[in-house]
């Protein structure tokens, strides 16, 4: 995007009540944790990040600055896996205002397209880290990136909203973001769990996750209460995946 007009977020947005933004930051999670002396209710926005990071020490990509890289300093009772899945519903339900619909919710913490019934190309990525009482939430949306932009390792991985069919700057969907994130914020677990299983991309699906060094692989036939998947074995047993510890290595659908 040519121009952005940053001053059109105007707290306050939904929970959110101090809206930080700078040219560049090495990371908006170590801002927001400096900035938010104990309290909730501070978005860190970067126009540039210089250093993200993703879940499991991965990096995350900014692509340039034509992504939407945003931190928030909010108070939950959730857990981070739990949380991590109603921001994920907060940042779907975005898109869909946005324009862009049929995206599905990776467990944990991946928006990414649904077709035909599948798991397609990552549209945004979701970060959850304790701090003392506060969880500090990050949110990276790609936005403008065009098709040729993605570095080697990204093409065919990731999508943008461009990509997508919607030309919308940084600040609109900022702004919309807040709005529905804070509302899933107020969903009860109930709510949250029944919206995943309608649009949680890895249900059905034979899965491998590794967990602390070890193989288990199984379908995914359910979200237990504490935020675990439930997978079947071949064998015909039940074993609980806890996103804290597991890490996907391979899933296709039944029978491929």
């Amino acid at each position: 995007m040519t121009s952005e007009d940053w001053s059109s977020l105007r707290p306050p947005i939904g929970r959110f009540d101090r809206v930080l933004v700078f040219d560049e930051a090495r990371s908006t999670q170590g801002n927001a944790r400096l900035l938010s002396e104990g309290l909730p209710g501070l978005v860190v926005i970067g126009k540039r990040q210089l250093a993200g990071r993703g879940r499991q020490g991965r990096v995350w990509d900014d692509g340039g600055g034509a992504s939407l890289s945003m931190s928030m300093v909010v108070k939950s009772k959730l857990p981070a896996a739990g949380l991590s899945l109603a921001v994920g519903l907060g940042v779907i339900e975005a898109c869909a205002e946005l324009g862009v619909v049929g995206l599905g919710l990776k467990w944990p913490n991946d928006v990414v397209q649904r077709i035909d019934g599948r798991r397609g190309r990552k549209l945004a990525g979701i970060l959850i880290e304790a701090e003392r009482t506060l969880a500090i939430v990050g949110v990276g949306l790609n936005v403008s990136t065009r098709d040729r932009q993605w570095t080697a390792d990204l093409d065919n991985v990731a999508v943008s909203l461009l990509e997508l069919g919607v030309e919308v700057d940084r600040p609109t969907v900022a702004g919309v973001v807040l709005a529905t994130v804070s509302r899933w914020l107020d969903a009860s677990p109930v709510v949250i769990r029944e919206r995943w299983l309608e649009i949680g991309t890895l249900r059905g699906e034979q899965c491998q996750f590794r967990v602390d060094g070890r193989p288990i692989a199984g379908v995914v036939i359910d979200l237990d209460e504490q935020w675990r998947l439930v997978l079947e074995t071949e064998g015909g047993s039940r074993v609980r995946i806890d996103a804290a510890h597991a890490h996907l290595e391979e899933s296709r659908p039944v029978g491929s």
